[in-house]
Formats: structure tokens, sequence, C-alpha cells
């Protein structure tokens, strides 16, 4: 009972084992403190096979109501919603004599039976019946409030309710490492996609607090990691950010998350500007996913085949490739086959989801050539980013979305959504570079190939060299720079390079 009052979930396990009496009233309180040990850790069979397949008599009413109330919280974990949600109400009609404590514990679990039936009123309905005197049955209540905003889309009082949490677990008698650890993961999310230093200042000083070597608290660890690499990229910390993408790929809890790992590593690469590290450690994602059975995949993991398709479909878009464009086909289309998450999984009724779907839509039809669509899925996904607050992700649609369409109102948004991060985040490089160019008539005129080639000619590349990076024929790259020079009215790359030195001075001539 001390380790689960400090906590210590896999040591209470490891406790309740050592255990050799055996009259009913321990055989009563150890079933029940072990089913509750296993759902702390998201072990949830091993709770419903405790409740259910072993007989344990229970002496005291309160002992029987919180049998009754973890087997539901048990079934509602295993997708069982209707069966949880029923055995959770029956346990409620008949606790109106238990201990206080008991029956919020009931009130919270009904809450998440609720969510998970998607039924965001009556869980928030729920939880007002949590007494605010049930120590960390309140600060889960916080918490459980936080996820309902979160589906609602409203991440502001998600934010204030994640906090609350941590701050109401420091005033607990009883401790639990793992909500603290899963309200500072969402928060970390919220902290990336919003340019949010001051929440990150938060996130970080609590996450130092942390003992991250508990059981069960790797994920939460991870993400908390795979968020800060976004943090220290908008910050100007590079450096930083790679580290945090590097830690992100050795510490990943799986094989699929490792692969998200790789991709962030890829895309923070690409935003800082290198060449051929982004496509290389793309490719390695992709080997290290092709390993993987995706029956296999579950929870959050299943959104790594949408991250990884997107992915290649930026390929395909900015270097033409053909094969990049049928590889984000494809991994896209397995996403879609996959079976979907279960409703308790807190990314799957999360709007973001949906958004980054149009967004991924949205690249592959870029790629394609498809403007129609892309221009329809691109401003959906701007509407529902912006909708939430993730200024990251919707200041980059809004950027696709000015490049499609020319409209200023969408470079507006880009300049004002990052007016706060650091002048190197990759957003503000390109669109320092198009307000100079906008002013040049010749640059203005230029296709985005011919603008493409420009930046590596500048970057003092060879036709070879530039041929190789953009997966084109070197006679297609040499035609490009013929173009270039009657455009600019010189007579050779030197020429060429002086001339933009000159017109366009955020072109990097080295």
């Amino acid at each position: 009972m001390r380790a689960w009052f400090a906590g210590e979930f896999d040591r209470c396990l490891e406790l309740c084992d050592r255990v050799r009496r055996n009259d009913p009233d321990t055989r009563s309180q150890v079933a029940l403190l072990r089913a509750r040990a296993y759902l702390r850790i998201g072990r949830a069979p091993e709770a419903h096979r405790i409740l259910s397949d072993v007989f344990v008599a229970h002496g005291t009413l309160d002992a029987s109501l919180t049998a009754q109330m973890l087997l539901g919280a048990a079934e509602v974990r295993i997708g069982a919603v209707e069966a949880g949600l029923a055995r959770l109400e029956a346990a409620q009609k008949s606790a109106a004599t238990a201990h206080p404590t008991i029956r919020s514990e009931i009130a919270l679990n009904r809450a998440l039976a609720y969510y998970a039936d998607g039924d965001h009123r009556a869980a928030s309905a729920a939880l007002a019946d949590v007494d605010r005197a049930s120590d960390i049955v309140h600060a889960r209540a916080l918490e459980y409030e936080g996820w309902i905003a979160t589906a609602r889309g409203r991440h502001d009082e998600a934010a204030r309710h994640f906090v609350a949490a941590i701050e109401r677990l420091d005033t607990c008698r009883q401790q639990d490492r793992f909500l603290e650890a899963n309200a500072l993961q969402a928060l970390s999310y919220l902290a990336a996609e919003r340019f949010d230093d001051a929440l990150w200042s938060f996130i970080e000083t609590r996450a130092a607090g942390v003992d991250w070597t508990a059981d069960g608290l790797a994920l939460p660890r991870w993400w908390i990691t795979m968020s800060s690499a976004f943090v220290h990229e908008a910050a100007g910390r590079t450096l930083q950010a790679f580290a945090a993408a590097r830690e992100a790929v050795y510490t990943a809890p799986t094989p699929a998350y490792r692969v998200h790992a790789l991709l962030r590593r890829s895309i923070v690469a690409r935003n800082v500007g290198e060449q051929f590290s982004p496509l290389d450690t793309l490719h390695s994602a992709r080997a290290a996913f092709d390993a993987i059975d995706p029956r296999t995949l579950t929870g959050d993991e299943r959104t790594v085949p949408l991250v990884l398709a997107e992915a290649f479909a930026q390929v395909a878009r900015e270097m033409e490739s053909a094969e990049a464009l049928d590889l984000a086909r494809r991994y896209e289309r397995l996403y879609c086959e996959l079976a979907p998450m279960t409703r308790v999984s807190a990314m799957s009724q999360d709007p973001r989801t949906p958004a980054l779907e149009h967004a991924v839509r949205a690249t592959i039809a870029e790629a394609a050539g498809d403007t129609a669509t892309a221009y329809a899925a691109y401003n959906e996904a701007f509407r529902a980013h912006k909708a939430l607050g993730f200024r990251r992700r919707a200041a980059a649609c809004a950027y696709r979305l000015g490049e499609l369409t020319g409209f200023d109102h969408f470079y507006a948004y880009v300049v004002e959504s990052t007016r706060d991060v650091d002048r190197s985040y990759w957003l503000r490089r390109l669109m320092r570079r198009r307000e100079c160019g906008y002013r040049d008539p010749i640059a203005r005129n230029l296709t985005p190939s011919q603008r493409e080639v420009l930046v590596a000619i500048c970057q003092g590349k060879t036709n070879g060299e530039i041929a190789r990076l953009r997966d084109r024929s070197e006679s297609t790259i040499k035609h490009i720079v013929t173009e270039l020079l009657r455009a600019f009215g010189v007579e050779s790359r030197e020429q060429l390079i002086v001339a933009c030195a000159r017109r366009l001075s955020v072109v990097e001539v080295p």
C-alpha cells in the first residue's frame, strides 16, 4: 500500500506477488490493488483478467463496489465500452452509502466511459460529481477535463486543465507520476504547435523533477522529447533540435515510434536547410517501417504511415519525383486501411488528426499537379489548425496556399504567426526570400523550378550536383540555367551570382 500511495505502481505489483496470507480479506485487497496498479500503467487486459477470471469474495460494500468499478473501467479500456459503462452506472446506483472517495472514483470512470463513447457533455457532467476533497481522484478529474477539452478543440482550456491537474497533484497525499507525465506530454505538443515559450518553460521545470525510470513512462517522455525538437528549432537552437531528434530515435519505446523519430529528424534537417541528410534519413525511416507488420500498430503508432506519406509527398513536390509520389500514395493508402484507434486513445478524438489528414492529402495532390484538390485540402487543413491555435502547422499550410494562389492574406498570416519565433526559422527565411523576390521584377516572374536552380547556383553547386539533388537530368538543368542567364541578361554563372547578390540580398552567396 505504501508503494501504491507513493505512485510506484510497478513496485506495488512486485510486492503484491510476494503476499503469502490467503484469507478472504487479504485476497480481496491484493486483487483490487493489483487491478488498480495494472490500470494505472496501461495494462487493462491483466486488470480485467484478475477481476473477472479469479473468484474473490469482497466482504464490504466499498470493496464490492470497487471491484465492480475497476472491472467496468477495465472493460472500457479494452474496448467493451457499452458493457463497462453499464457496469459503472449500476455501481453508481448502489453507491449512495459508500465512502465519498469511492463515489468520486466511480464518477471518474463513468466520465472515461462517456468520453470513449464520444459523449463529451456527459463526461464533463460525470466529472462534476467528483469531490474536490478526494485527493488524487480530483487531480485525475482535472486531467480528464483536459482531454475532453482537447477532443472539443478547446486547447486554451485544455492547457489550463492540464496545468491545474499537475499543480493539484502537488497537494495530494497520494502520488501519481503517470498523471504528471501524461499531462506534461499533452502540454508539450501544445507548446510546440503554438510557439508557447512560457508553457514550455513550465514543462521543462516540471519534467526535470519526474523520475522517468518508472515502468510505463517511456512513451510520455519520448513524446516530450519529440516536441522539444520543434521548440528548439523555432527558438533558433539548431544543435539542440538535432540532439532532441537524435535522442528520440534512441529512446523510442517501439519500432514504429523510432520511425516517427527518424521522420522528425529528417524534418528538422530539411527545415534548417540541409541538402542530403533529410532524404537519407527519410529512406532509413522507410526501411525501418517496411520491416514492421502494420497489423501490430496500436494507439498513436497508427499515425506513423500518415506522417511517412507526408514526408514523401514533400519530396515529390520539391524534387518532382514520381517514385516519391508513389510512396506517398502507398503509405496514405495503408493508413486509411488500418483499423481505427480505440476510442479511449486521446488522439482518436483529437481534431488535429483529421487536420493532419487534410494536410497530407493536399501535399500529395500538389505533388501530382492537382492544384484544385490541393487548394481545397490545404484550405481545410489551414482552417482546422488555425481554429485549434496550432500556429506551426497553420503557418505551413498558409505558405503553401500562398504559393498556389499568390494571395497576400495567406502570406500575411505566415508573417504574423511566426513573428515571435527566431529569425532563422524556415518559414521566416522563405518569407524573406519571397518578399525580396516579390519586389524584384525578374525574380517575380521565375518559375518554381527556376527559383530552386537559381538558389542552388548561388550556393556554388554545379549542374551535375543540382541534377542529382533535384532528381532531374543534367540536360534539363543546363536548359534552366540558360533560361536564367537570359532572364538576368548575363553571360556566365559567375555574373549570375553577382547579379543575384546585388538584386536579391537574401540569396546566400558562398
